[in-house]
């Protein structure tokens, strides 16, 4: 990949930090210079997208497990609300289960373009993250109230491959959404090392990562509600039929 960019100065790795004052965009696409690289995040989309099936279907009895798993390299809007403030983002594609007009996420596909600061890119991948959250808690898992939920987005930092996943407790969720965050608010976002894919070894860590992340997430012991929504379906709809 390349937009200007130097791998020995871009990566999650080079660019890390201990924490960060994250500041939201309401609506993610309209950040800075981001439009002006429409065209090289779309190509980003497209090696996610390619990226993901390809590890996806190469994975051994994954397709067992009775859920309908899709792959979409388009953007679509999603909304969430912080304190009764409503945010808009646009996730540059992800892997959804359920019907293709659901479209609920459970890995999201973000974009990265040359000179976003690094809190902008936090700022992408939280709010990607949010819109995937939003989704994933109108779906009925069986369970009371509001769950924890886990989130996983994959993406680029200059030309590396990375994961991130966040965990949403429960009471953070219940808070935030009517109250808005307060000024100590703390999120913590987990990132995989930067894979260069133009490596050997980097291609292979990164396909056996996102193999074990497909696996964890199918396997019903994740905390995304989409996925615990339609594997427990059938069991309801048997116990209904008893």
């Amino acid at each position: 990949m390349a937009d200007g960019c130097d791998s020995r100065n871009t990566g999650i790795a080079g660019a890390l930090k201990a924490s960060e004052a994250i500041t939201l965009p309401r609506k993610n696409w309209k950040v800075s210079e981001r439009e002006h690289h429409r065209t090289f995040i779309m190509s980003q989309a497209v090696m996610l997208d390619a990226l993901t099936v390809d590890v996806y279907h190469n994975l051994e009895g994954i397709k067992d497990h009775g859920l309908d798993v899709n792959f979409t390299a388009l953007r679509y809007k999603t909304l969430y609300v912080i304190g009764r403030r409503q945010y808009a983002t646009k996730p540059e594609g992800a892997v959804t289960v359920g019907p293709r007009t659901e479209h609920l996420p459970i890995i999201s596909y973000t974009g990265w373009y040359e000179r976003q600061t690094w809190n902008e890119f936090l700022g992408e991948t939280l709010s990607v993250m949010l819109g995937q959250l939003a989704q994933n808690m109108t779906v009925r898992t069986g369970k009371a109230g509001v769950q924890d939920q886990e989130v996983f987005v994959v993406g680029f930092h200059g030309p590396q491959f990375h994961i991130a996943r966040t965990l949403f407790a429960a009471d953070l969720v219940a808070r935030v959404h009517p109250r808005g965050c307060s000024n100590n608010e703390v999120i913590e976002l987990q990132f995989t090392r930067g894979y260069d894919l133009s490596l050997k070894k980097d291609w292979l860590e990164a396909t056996r990562a996102l193999a074990r992340l497909f696996r964890y997430l199918l396997c019903g012991r994740a905390k995304v509600a989409a996925v615990q929504g339609y594997l427990n379906r059938p069991a309801k709809t048997a116990e209904k039929s008893m």
